[in-house]
């Protein structure tokens, strides 16, 4: 296995912040999640596979932690098509920074990049993928995503003489 040491969302196969967040809800499905953290590691590669991978935690109060591992894989056109969840447990918080390195040892991955984002103002957002794209710097994926620079730009008739 080898890893890409590209940041996710740049190049070959990134993901965009709409991908995330289906593969981000996929690990609790129908229910309301309080979600706290998400880790986002180098691009895996396996044989033939090419997995993204995510640690993504949601608080269960009383100081603990559930987290799911969510390896994916996106076709050419850009759809999530495979979603492998590896590991589901809860944790006391304090012992998350132990958990990460304990599956990135499992996975012989020790030198692994990842980087890890507070997510626990997701739920509260009116968009959650501009919200997600803003903190992670990966592109949103929304089709109606307002032009930052429209405002600066003024209108006028081409048709002029």
């Amino acid at each position: 296995m080898s890893v890409d040491n590209k940041q996710p969302g740049n190049g070959g196969g990134a993901f965009n912040a709409v991908q995330l967040l289906e593969v981000i809800g996929s690990a609790w499905p129908g229910i309301g999640v309080d979600y706290d953290r998400l880790f986002l590691f180098d691009r895996l590669r396996r044989g033939e596979h090419d997995w993204h991978f995510l640690i993504v935690t949601r608080s269960q109060g009383a100081g603990r932690l559930e987290l799911a591992a969510v390896a994916f894989e996106l076709d050419g056109r850009g759809a999530v098509t495979a979603r492998l969840e590896s590991r589901k447990a809860s944790i006391p918080a304090s012992r998350l920074a132990e958990v990460i390195e304990g599956m990135l040892t499992r996975l012989d991955e020790v030198e692994c990049d990842y980087r890890q984002y507070d997510i626990s103002e997701l739920a509260g957002q009116q968009s959650p993928a501009l919200f997600l794209a803003g903190l992670t710097g990966v592109e949103s994926g929304v089709d109606d995503e307002p032009d930052e620079h429209g405002e600066d730009l003024q209108s006028w008739d081409s048709d002029r003489p």
